[in-house]
């Protein structure tokens, strides 16, 4: 984080709304509970998938990646086949009513497929009524909308790889010592990693790629290790910035 505007976040929390300290943290370290574990957090969020690796506590930044390949793209993406198949503009007279009735099919429909080529004559469909009342039926969009995980190519991402490569990726830019243990503790987080069979997927991908190692690939059904870890943290006082002592110290600095 830039200096100067830690500096603002400090003045305006510690000045205005009066809290007592502060601490300055990246969500990835927090999903790992362990602050000595090493491991890869994989965070789906709605605008950003980011993967970080984590040695000993301590965010790998040199090897990090991001995209912008995540819930906002995955709900577009569903609009986007529903709206060619059946005609129905979501984005008609109230745009924003219509996303959000595409998000929440999305998150109650949809799930990854383990393998997208054979499974795409067997998905079983379901009935989705629409607010004018019509009545469609998902089949194979319930694959599709997550299937841009792992081959961004379907909405025109060519230059990017799969989730799975893009893991494997990161973790090769580590130190080789730490490989193991990495391809071991690959913890899934964010609010767009619950699709079912997401886990599985990305186990059986690195799988395949990575025959003679162990992987493990973890994921929690709240998806708010974040927050529980942020909890947790709190009784580590040494890194919190401290209100008074951050006074008494910008005093001494401007005298």
């Amino acid at each position: 984080m830039d200096y100067s505007y830690k500096e603002k976040m400090l003045s305006l929390l510690f000045n205005r709304f009066n809290v007592n300290a502060i601490a300055f943290l990246n969500p990835a370290e927090l999903a790992i509970s362990d602050p000595v574990s090493t491991g890869v957090v994989v965070d789906i969020g709605d605008s950003t998938t980011k993967i970080v690796p984590i040695c000993r506590g301590k965010v790998i930044n040199s090897a990090q990646y991001a995209h912008d390949i995540a819930g906002y793209a995955m709900v577009s993406y569903l609009i986007n086949l529903l709206e060619n198949r059946y005609k129905y503009k979501f984005n008609g007279e109230n745009p924003g009513h219509g996303f959000e009735m595409a998000r929440k099919i999305k998150e109650k429909f949809c799930y990854v497929a383990q393998n997208f080529i054979e499974e795409r004559s067997e998905v079983i469909g379901q009935y989705v009524e629409l607010p004018n009342g019509q009545l469609i039926i998902m089949d194979i969009e319930r694959i599709q909308c997550p299937e841009i995980l792992f081959q961004p190519n379907l909405i025109g991402r060519n230059q990017i790889k799969s989730l799975s490569c893009l893991i494997e990726k990161v973790i090769n830019k580590c130190e080789s010592v730490h490989h193991d243990e990495l391809y071991n503790n690959i913890i899934l987080t964010g609010g767009s990693s619950c699709f079912n069979g997401l886990k599985e997927r990305i186990q059986k991908d690195l799988s395949i790629l990575n025959p003679n190692r162990q992987i493990s690939v973890k994921s929690f059904p709240h998806r708010k290790t974040t927050w529980i870890s942020t909890a947790i943290y709190d009784k580590n006082r040494y890194n919190w910035i401290n209100r008074d002592e951050w006074r008494s110290a910008n005093h001494q600095k401007n005298n």
